[in-house]
């Protein structure tokens, strides 16, 4: 295990573990897929509205506009999903890495 010290607060200690670490890449694969499913039925919610903006010149440009905007949401939620997926990939590469030193150790004592 390695003891940790905060920058922030230098009486704060935590333990990290392959464990641990394995949580947490877990966890961010976890947020991603809740992501993912959040997206999906915020997009069912906002179709099933319907052309909420009209046809007269004001509507269609605010309707262009809300168009835009929501796609470059969605965008947005499935690029932080992979950037959530990526860092969980991370995560348990360093659970792994953490975990065979550790058996290393336990091994060499």
């Amino acid at each position: 295990m390695l003891l940790v010290r905060h920058a922030w607060n230098k009486s704060s200690e935590s333990i990290v573990s392959h464990s641990s670490l394995h949580g947490a890449s877990s966890g961010l694969s976890g947020a991603a897929d809740d992501l993912d499913e959040d997206v999906t039925a915020l997009r069912t919610d906002l179709s099933g509205l319907g052309d909420i903006w009209g046809h007269g010149l004001l509507g269609a440009t605010l309707g262009d506009l809300d168009t835009s905007l929501k796609r470059r949401l969605f965008e947005r939620c499935a690029e932080l999903a992979e950037e959530y997926r990526g860092s969980s990939g991370k995560v348990g590469k360093m659970s792994d890495v953490h975990h065979a030193a550790e058996s290393e150790i336990i091994r060499q004592i």
